[in-house]
């Protein structure tokens, strides 16, 4: 969570309404949904890393990231105002990261990682 004054901040320019209380909201929900998905990216890797339900991991790594892309780059949170709140640079480093772990989610569908995932399928 963010300091009081760095809440007091945010919602004096206009976040979220401009309510300290609408902001503190979601700053914790926003809290909760990156805690959660952290577990899961985590998951994955833990998954591939021991060799484990290559298969499942692999497709539904795939989804999520997917999901997740295209998702951020039609709707993503942008603003460019010139204020704290700017965020153009983040949404660019964002989509380029979530770019990248999906074409690596892809590339186990092909080539030497698809035979990799062939040869674990016991997992």
């Amino acid at each position: 969570m963010s300091s009081f004054a760095n809440v007091e901040a945010l919602a004096e320019q206009g976040f979220q309404g401009g309510d300290t209380n609408s902001v503190m909201e979601h700053l914790a929900l926003s809290a909760d949904i990156f805690g959660i998905m952290t577990v899961i990216v985590f998951m994955f890797g833990f998954l591939l890393y021991r060799g484990q339900y290559l298969a499942g991991v692999r497709l539904t790594g795939t989804i999520f990231f997917a999901i997740g892309f295209v998702g951020y780059a039609l709707r993503g949170g942008s603003s460019d105002d010139g204020t704290a709140l700017s965020t153009t640079g983040d949404r660019v480093i964002t989509i380029a990261l979530l770019a990248v772990v999906l074409a690596g989610f892809i590339s186990l569908f092909f080539g030497r990682s698809a035979k990799w995932v062939a040869a674990h399928k016991e997992g």
